[in-house]
């Protein structure tokens, strides 16, 4: 910890108690140059404690200080001393003083506000239906901007020739191509929020698509055409957009150099994530192949940069540009300022939904033979649900130890699609959990609570959850193996009936919930429907 003399003064003090103190420091200065010692004994007592400033003036029996000859005839006497305690001594005794209005830290310095404990502004689903619409017109104004942007940078690309076919170029197309479908799924979502008046409720359940994995098969004769386009000195991008409402999430760019012998398929493999869906959600994929030349001009051949070694070459009379940039080149006839529109072009569409989320493959129509593409598509999906459904407290569970049945008091939390076990509450944080419960493997279709003759420990209720037959070694009181899969029956009790409730509800939200949006989920069946 840092010492008190170490501290800058002006850390522990606001901008007005700094102007304060200096007007001090010039009256200091003041009594120090000329004052008399009775001053220089005033100063001093400001700091010192009662006792002594009693002993350092006696009150008179009026209550009054000695009068001013007596502090002469003692300035005449005592010979004239400097001040023994430093301005800044004095400043840290003053602080000490005052009442303290910050707290400090371990090393002696009060924590900087951050940005992050601020409060953050409220997530869609709590605001307005006027808020969001607002919001979707400043997007709409912001695509626009880019639009602009991005077509200013495709007419330079288009007016010099070193930039034909150039990775600018192709970039400035893409961000084109994502500004103008982001802006029109903007204004539809604006056009369906009007006619609809569609407000979001927070409390409604919603969901996460992870779309991890995007395959594109490509025709045999596509390695083929791959060296004819090099031949010619072109090349092939490829590109998806996964558009939700309002929401276009865009794929990096894939080519036709990025297939192999190994390889016939291209593979896009960077995640997109979805979230903060509704239970009707409806999500469009749509994919996009741009066909152009291939940029050829060096980076610095472009830019007009110099190397050093070409500096001490003398450069040959007359010569004032390589041949590379005397192509015609033809310009943009509205102008630089002129919008465009992207060269992308679309080969097909598929839409994601809760139904068709299962399917693997989907088909792509109108694909152009020019691509050498196969019309179908292959994708890796993942659906999570978002019921925030999060509880804590103490169950007692029932286990089997020794063929003999036994309950066992532990620390339960119910936490996304599974129920976590520890023995106290602060191995929360500390360790592994003792146990574990799937509720994606749960075919009740709620907590079934259980009377006095089926159980004789009260508040108790019943989940049964299904395994693979290799888990389970054989047949016990909690467990029976069938023919092709294990059914396993899980035990809690409650410490109150009020608490017995407050479980069954969340257990049953968080059901509910995981069956809607997880396909893979088991849904609510009898033992015998399962068989």
């Amino acid at each position: 910890m840092f010492s008190e003399e170490l501290l800058d003064e002006t850390d522990l003090m606001s901008p007005e108690e700094t102007a304060i103190f200096d007007e001090m420091d010039d009256i200091l200065d003041e009594y120090s140059d000329g004052s008399s010692q009775a001053d220089l004994v005033s100063l001093n007592s400001c700091t010192s404690s009662p006792a002594k400033s009693e002993s350092r003036f006696p009150l008179t029996d009026a209550g009054k200080k000695p009068s001013p000859q007596d502090d002469s005839a003692k300035s005449d006497v005592t010979p004239k001393r400097e001040l023994h305690r430093t301005i800044s001594l004095f400043r840290r005794r003053m602080e000490q003083c005052a009442t303290p209005k910050r707290t400090s830290t371990g090393w002696g310095f009060s924590p900087k506000p951050s940005t992050s404990d601020a409060p953050m502004p409220g997530p869609e689903a709590l605001m307005s239906l006027g808020d969001r619409i607002r919001a979707l017109q400043e997007e709409v104004k912001a695509q626009q901007t880019i639009i602009s942007q991005a077509s200013q940078a495709l007419n330079l690309c288009q007016a010099s020739a070193e930039f034909v076919g150039s990775p600018e170029q192709t970039e400035a197309e893409r961000l084109l191509l994502i500004a103008t479908q982001r802006r029109l799924a903007c204004i539809n979502e604006m056009q369906r929020l009007k006619a609809s008046g569609d407000v979001l409720e927070s409390n409604t359940p919603r969901g996460t698509l992870v779309l991890s994995e995007l395959w594109i098969p490509a025709k045999p004769e596509m390695l083929a055409a791959s060296k004819e386009l090099e031949k010619n000195n072109e090349i092939i991008y490829f590109m998806f957009l996964a558009q939700y409402r309002s929401k276009v999430y865009a794929s990096p760019l894939l080519s036709n150099e990025d297939l192999t012998e190994k390889q016939q398929s291209f593979l896009f493999r960077e995640p997109v994530t979805i979230s903060n869906m509704n239970e009707d959600f409806q999500v469009s994929v749509e994919v996009y192949a741009l066909k152009t030349t291939k940029g050829v001009i060096p980076h610095d051949k472009k830019y007009h940069i110099k190397k050093e070694s070409l500096r001490i070459k003398l450069s040959s009379k007359g010569k004032k540009t390589d041949s590379v940039f005397l192509s015609p080149v033809v310009s943009s006839p509205g102008g630089p300022d002129a919008v465009r529109t992207s060269s992308f072009q679309k080969l097909g569409s598929f839409v994601l939904n809760s139904l068709t989320c299962g399917q693997k493959v989907f088909a792509l129509s109108k694909v152009p033979n020019s691509f050498h593409l196969e019309d179908k598509v292959a994708v890796k999906i993942q659906l999570h649900a978002e019921h925030n459904v999060e509880h804590h407290g103490f169950l007692t569970l029932f286990e089997e130890v020794g063929g003999y049945g036994a309950w066992t008091r532990l620390w339960c939390v119910l936490k996304g699609s599974h129920i976590l076990c520890w023995r106290y509450p602060d191995e929360e944080t500390t360790k592994a959990p003792l146990d574990s419960i799937d509720l994606r493997q749960c075919i009740s279709a709620a907590p079934e609570r259980l009377s006095i003759v089926e159980c004789a420990r009260p508040h108790t209720f019943k989940l049964v959850v299904v395994q693979a037959l290799e888990v389970c070694k054989g047949d016990s009181l909690t467990t029976t193996r069938h023919s092709t899969l294990a059914t396993t029956k899980h035990l809690f009790s409650a410490d109150s009936k009020e608490e017995l409730q407050e479980w069954c509800a969340k257990f049953s939200a968080a059901l509910t919930c995981i069956r809607r949006w997880n396909p893979k989920a088991y849904k609510a069946m009898d033992i015998g429907q399962l068989l």
